[in-house]
């Protein structure tokens, strides 16, 4: 904690003394008011590691923990051969069962493989944990260390997207940088060794270089350079979240460029585009519509939520309930299972294809253990999404669910979570309803589609309320965002009326 506290103030000196290289500099927010915003951050470091440290039992039972170990064995790999390290961080490492960098390292690693997935490009886990993995060539294997980084790259990110946005919040910017900085689960997420900061710090980027595209005094390569950069940044970590963001931030600044009449007309009607166009993509690439991979992704969320023992042997990968009377203890690491056992298997023939033992009659294969899952509390059954009707019946559900709905007020952490999900719903009312009303539509609608798309992809392909409260706390501040555009826009016009 003491090596993390000098980088702290190594960071502090830096943004009070020269906006951290530039980043922090602005005429309406000044270098102590950032400097403070950063201190408050910092406090989420040591509230997320208290809070699950004492209430859910170690942070080295959920993924800061994983994290935080398996980059460690990742950043051995260099100690014992630096150019494999090299190989691995550019991704052409072999780490196929029967390799040694396999049975040294990446056996060990918890989040490196996740076994079956239904995942839109990759396992984004690899992402953040070759990040991390140089990181701890300055931490010491100290997670404050890896904490305090991961906040100061949400920072950076917040930075980006205040010097966006702040045009269209003109003497309201402490406003737009206190959405970001003060809503309590963005607050405590962003403080820790987790994908949400480093998301942040991506769509912050993918804000800065958008921007970029539409600089008329830049040359044509270095537009396509910026264009390069984005594409990579929207692939590299949580392409959902981010690619939703490029798109209609990119739609939104072709309009605002392009056109100078019907605006509202034009930005809804190329979003529509992109939306036929992304399914006609996923028909092509994945041989299923848009809607059926997000069901898909919700059969595997909720399935993984009910938590399992699971197992390989030399064939296949087994998965039974989270109950250890039914398997019998050959080792540490090595199991039977019992007669009549029901379980799912993939063989390693085709492992896409799942199926069904309903009674085991074998006892004397010797599985391994890879994981286990404890059974989620929180998990919840949503109907699928469908092109009819119903849609639109899930199409609200999963919005009520990914703000927290049903809503528990039975414990302090679950009254914060409880409190914030109402008034972000009050906020979205509010903003729909101001969206018939303001004159400059197109920021407005911006914010507001970024938002109920994610909330709805949030509600319907990740059945799981503890789920929920981390993926929504990158959109939410835009939520905050559109209904204090509203106001904004209102307060101006009452301006121009009185003079």
């Amino acid at each position: 904690m003491i090596i993390a506290a000098v980088y702290l103030l190594i960071i502090l000196f830096f943004i009070y003394k020269n906006g951290f290289f530039g980043i922090f500099i602005d005429k309406s927010i000044s270098p102590t008011q950032f400097t403070l915003f950063f201190i408050f951050k910092c406090l989420a470091i040591p509230t997320f590691y208290y809070i699950y440290k004492f209430q859910y039992g170690g942070i080295e039972n959920y993924d800061a923990g994983n994290f935080l170990r398996d980059s460690k064995i990742i950043n051995d790999i260099f100690y014992d051969s630096p150019f494999e390290y090299i190989k691995l961080m550019l991704g052409f490492q072999n780490d196929s069962e029967n390799t040694e960098l396999f049975s040294k390292f990446m056996s060990r690693t918890n989040n490196w493989d996740e076994g079956i997935s239904w995942r839109l490009f990759f396992n984004d886990n690899r992402s953040v944990l070759r990040i991390h993995s140089l990181i701890h060539f300055i931490s010491f294997n100290s997670y404050y260390v890896h904490a305090l980084v991961s906040c100061l790259f949400g920072y950076i990110g917040i930075a980006l997207i205040y010097r966006s946005l702040k045009q269209y919040y003109i003497s309201k910017e402490i406003w737009l940088l206190g959405a970001f900085i003060f809503l309590p689960n963005l607050w405590l997420f962003s403080g820790a060794l987790l994908k949400e900061p480093l998301v942040l710090f991506n769509i912050g980027l993918i804000f800065f270089l958008t921007d970029r595209l539409f600089e008329q005094n830049y040359f044509l390569l270095r537009k396509l350079a910026y264009l390069l950069l984005l594409v990579f940044i929207v692939y590299y970590l949580k392409p959902q979240v981010t690619f939703t963001i490029f798109v209609l931030y990119l739609l939104f600044r072709s309009v605002e460029v392009l056109t100078r009449r019907y605006k509202t007309i034009w930005y809804l009607g190329s979003v529509i585009v992109v939306i036929v166009l992304v399914n006609f993509s996923f028909l092509i690439f994945k041989d299923m519509s848009m809607f059926a991979f997000i069901n898909k992704k919700q059969s595997e969320f909720y399935d993984v939520a009910k938590g399992g023992i699971f197992l390989k042997d030399s064939s296949k990968f087994v998965r039974i309930a989270y109950d250890k009377d039914l398997v019998k203890v050959v080792s540490d690491k090595n199991f039977k299972l019992k007669l009549g056992v029901s379980y799912y298997y993939w063989e390693d023939s085709h492992q896409k294809d799942t199926l069904f033992c309903a009674s085991n009659a074998d006892t004397l294969t010797t599985y391994t253990l890879i994981y286990e899952i404890v059974p989620g509390r929180s998990g919840y059954a949503i109907s699928n999404i469908q092109t009819n009707f119903g849609a639109v019946v899930t199409i609200f559900q999963s919005m009520f669910r990914a703000l927290g709905f049903p809503y528990n007020f039975q414990s302090l952490m679950n009254i914060v979570v409880s409190l914030e999900g109402l008034f972000l719903m009050l906020c979205l009312v509010l903003s729909i309803v101001g969206a018939f009303f303001v004159r400059e539509r197109n920021i407005l609608f911006f914010l507001l589609l970024s938002s109920i798309f994610l909330l709805v992809l949030f509600g319907i392909a990740t059945p799981n309320l503890g789920a929920i409260v981390r993926y929504r706390c990158i959109i939410t501040p835009f939520i905050v965002l559109s209904v204090l555009y509203c106001i904004n826009h209102y307060e101006a016009r009452g301006v121009r009326k009185k003079s």
